[in-house]
């Protein structure tokens, strides 16, 4: 006769979420950073947008508006707006790594499913 060894219980731990009073979502369009000289990778994120004008001149015609120019000591181009920053060991950047990929692998997939 064949005895088996029981088979062991597996351990469960319940992690609770908190939401903090600071939490915010935010738009970003990309991300720019490195690795500090203690090996933390610091990864800061931006959102782009258009200049807005320091001030706008209009001439009044007929009861409207009608604009004439923006002002001179405005800025043109694109606005790169960094909205905050964050620092992680190479341990988090891997987790993150690996969350992401595996969320842009399942996104493809339900995307071709879709089709």
């Amino acid at each position: 006769m064949k005895t088996t060894a029981p088979k062991s219980k597996k351990k469960k731990v319940t992690v609770f979420n908190k939401i903090s009073s600071g939490f915010r979502e935010l738009h970003v369009d990309g991300a720019y950073g490195g690795v500090t000289p203690r090996g933390l990778f610091n990864m800061n994120f931006f959102a782009e947008r258009m200049a807005i004008p320091k001030a706008t001149d209009f001439e009044i015609e007929n009861n409207q508006l009608r604009k004439i120019a923006d002002s001179e000591d405005s800025k043109n181009g694109i606005i790169r707006e960094f909205e905050m920053g964050v620092y992680m060991t190479i341990h988090t950047a891997r987790d993150i790594h690996k969350w992401l990929g595996e969320t842009l692998d399942a996104f493809d997939k339900s995307q071709k499913d879709a089709k």
